[in-house]
Parts: structure tokens; C-alpha cells; sequence
């Protein structure tokens, strides 16, 4: 009874942790929607750039499909994608740091576009482009990055006696 008990209290709680208007592929197949995929440059094993969706049309991805390798199936027509960019660029330097970005792009119906960008003195820069041709089908969108969030550690001075 007292897991019941618990559970039922926990239950709140975790509804908090799920996205209620996540995005969802529209129905139809690959020659009526448009793919978008993200993209890793990785030049070694810690200095690589990297651009992920986080929402489309200002409904958040699902935790579960976040990251480069994950694609998106979008109806033809304008799309306002938040991505999320970040880089590194080796052991002993300031980053990894990051950056979220609105790119705003038209999709056509069969076509398959990417992400991509670059580090350009203190900002990312981020656009979509046509996967087969590489040409632009948006704006440049440009951000200062920012140092990500690490792990910091302080000493604790605990009195004995």
C-alpha cells in the first residue's frame, strides 16, 4: 500500500519532466515532406563542432531525439528552427562553449536539407542547406557563445570537535 502510496505522489512530479507540445513528424512519406538533418564535424577526439534541432516552429524536440544524429520530417513551406550549437576545440581550452540560434528556412516537399555552421571569432553562425547542392536555403543566423555549464567543485570545511 505504502508504494501505491508513493507512487501516486511521484506521479505529479514526473508529468513536470515530459514535453506536452513536443514535435511530431507530420504523416506522409518522402516525396510529399522535406528531412532535416543535424550535423558532428569531428576533427579529434575532443575538438569537433556540432548543430542539433531543438524545437521546430516553437515546439520543443522530445529529449529522447535530441542530438546530431536524429533526423526530422517537416511539411513544404517556412519552418523556424532553434538550434543548438557547440564546439570544442581540444584539452586546455576555455570551451566546450555553445550557443542557441534561430534559423528560419522554406522547405520543399522531397528535398533533403541539413544543418551547418561555424565558429567565426566570438559567435556561431548557423544555416540550412540543401543536402545535395550545399546551397544556403536560409539566412545566417549568428549568436555569441557561451562557456557551457561544467561541474564545479568548492572545498567544504567541516569543524571536527
Amino acid at each position: 500500500m505504502k508504494y501505491i502510496f508513493a507512487v501516486l505522489c511521484c506521479a505529479p512530479l514526473l508529468h513536470g519532466c515530459t514535453t506536452t507540445n513536443g514535435y511530431k513528424d507530420p504523416e506522409g512519406t518522402a516525396a510529399t515532406l522535406a528531412t532535416l538533418h543535424g550535423i558532428m564535424k569531428l576533427q579529434a577526439l575532443a575538438h569537433f563542432t556540432a548543430f542539433s534541432v531543438q524545437a521546430i516552429d516553437e515546439r520543443d524536440i522530445p529529449f529522447t531525439r535530441r542530438g546530431t544524429a536524429y533526423s526530422f520530417k517537416l511539411s513544404p513551406g517556412p519552418h523556424k528552427i532553434l538550434v543548438d550549437g557547440g564546439f570544442d576545440n581540444g584539452w586546455g581550452t576555455d570551451c566546450p562553449c555553445e550557443a542557441r540560434l534561430v534559423v528560419t528556412a522554406s522547405f520543399q516537399a522531397g528535398r533533403e536539407y541539413r544543418l551547418n555552421g561555424r565558429v567565426k571569432d566570438n559567435r556561431m553562425q548557423a544555416w540550412v542547406e540543401d543536402k545535395e547542392t550545399g546551397k544556403h536555403v536560409s539566412p545566417v543566423a549568428e549568436e555569441p557563445y557561451v562557456r557551457s555549464p561544467r561541474d564545479t567543485y568548492y572545498p567544504v570545511y567541516i569543524p571536527i570537535g
